[in-house]
């Protein structure tokens, strides 16, 4: 199958370790991990299943699990790192997203990455007070050349009531 189809039957698993991806595929996509970020993979990964012309895969089978890799960036402490790279992720599918002209399912597949990692950073800030100093630089990243303003304008209602109830200082600042 495809990648979008693999993408709609919930397979579609991150990690570059899933998979065995033949080199050609990745100079012919121009393809590469951004260096210096956290949630690179993210990144990358999502970003080449838009180019999978054929999947094939074994079901229920895992070598690795990166949540419990002592050091992994999933049970991590929030930091400026991350929260850079947060931001770094929203740009690059924002961008990604916007050049896609031919396909929605995979235009609304990146923009709820581009979602999560948006409210993921507004929520490493709330729960890290340290980082907050950092709020109007995260909004000028994550704004930059309008490229979030299409996913901004279909953020659901509740994400914004959510944070309204739970983090009333930082809603009145996004607002």
């Amino acid at each position: 199958m495809g990648g979008g189809n693999w993408i709609k039957l919930n397979q579609a698993v991150i990690g570059p370790w899933c998979y065995l991806i033949k080199r050609s595929f990745w100079i012919e996509n121009n393809l590469q991990f951004v260096e210096g970020i956290k949630y690179e993979d993210t990144e990358c990964m999502s970003r080449s299943f838009y180019y999978v012309g054929k999947i094939a895969a074994l079901s229920k089978f895992s070598v690795y699990n990166y949540i419990q890799h002592e050091g992994s960036t999933m049970n991590s402490k929030p930091n400026l790192l991350k929260l850079k790279s947060e931001a770094t992720l929203v740009n690059t599918l924002s961008a990604f997203a916007n050049n896609i002209k031919d396909d929605d399912f995979f235009v609304d597949y990146y923009r709820s990455i581009v979602t999560g990692a948006y409210i993921g950073g507004l929520m490493m800030m709330a729960n890290n007070k340290e980082l907050m100093v950092y709020f109007d630089e995260y909004m000028r990243q994550v704004h930059q050349a309008g490229k979030i303003y299409n996913m901004a304008q279909s953020l659901p209602k509740k994400i914004y009531r959510f944070i309204a109830i739970h983090f009333p200082r930082l809603f009145l600042k996004i607002c």
